[in-house]
């Protein structure tokens, strides 16, 4: 038989086999591609209808809990127990912060072992009202007996603050935070912290000298030196001078 005969037969045969391959390979991906297509459909739908009657189901439990959990605290088997906690800054003589605390208000031991291992002027007692969202600034020059607090029922109109010629507005009390507490002293140490913390500026704490300008909540016109501290009253505020230090 002639020798390229042979040959074409054989690629012939090969061509033939190739393509039957090949047919058979694309049947397989169709095969595959249509029952995977159909397993991701059938999946995909029993999904949603597992989300959704598990989404009706949690809806009817937490309607009961709720009507039981109210159930519970009107007839006064069930009373809530709240452990806030906040936050204690602790400031040195420079109106910078030194150390910051998280604690409960009633541990006062523990507030007290930390605040020693510190030399601190002064402590700030952040407390967080969960109603309003504001942040009570509780202003301490030496560690109280107790952390309870009022608020104070005043309203400065306007508060400046003038140093090295500059002039810094005070603002005591917005929608994030509030220094109008009952005994809170608006000293020198106070408004350095103030400065730096709140208005976020550096200042010259060495030689602090300032003029302080308030138009208090009956429109009075007050001008107050360094060595001059507010306290903060309930229905009303107190002008101190400093004490005076004696000279060794």
């Amino acid at each position: 038989m002639n020798i390229y005969l042979i040959l074409s037969i054989l690629i012939c045969v090969k061509a033939f086999n190739l393509s039957c391959q090949h047919n058979y390979i694309n049947n397989v991906k169709n095969i595959l591609t249509t029952k995977i297509t159909s397993i991701m459909i059938t999946l995909g739908y029993n999904c949603l209808y597992i989300y959704s009657l598990g989404n009706i189901q949690f809806n009817i439990i937490n309607r009961q809990f709720i009507v039981l959990l109210s159930y519970l605290k009107e007839n006064k088997i069930l009373t809530e127990t709240i452990i806030i906690i906040n936050t204690y800054i602790l400031i040195d003589a420079n109106g910078n912060k030194i150390n910051e605390i998280m604690s409960t208000k009633n541990n006062i031991e523990f507030i007290k072992l930390e605040c020693n291992k510190h030399n601190y002027s002064g402590l700030v007692l952040m407390d967080k009202n969960n109603e309003t969202k504001c942040v009570n600034n509780v202003f301490y020059t030496s560690f109280p007996t107790t952390f309870d607090y009022k608020l104070s029922n005043i309203s400065f109109m306007s508060i400046e603050l003038e140093h090295e010629n500059k002039i810094y507005s005070i603002n005591l009390k917005n929608n994030k935070y509030n220094y109008y507490i009952v005994n809170n002293c608006l000293n020198q140490l106070f408004f350095k912290y103030y400065i730096k913390t709140v208005l976020k500026t550096q200042i010259n704490t060495d030689t602090f000298d300032y003029k302080l300008y308030i138009i208090d909540n009956n429109v009075n016109i007050i001008t107050l030196l360094h060595n001059q501290y507010i306290l903060i009253m309930e229905d009303d505020y107190q002008i101190h001078p400093l004490p005076l230090i004696p000279k060794l």
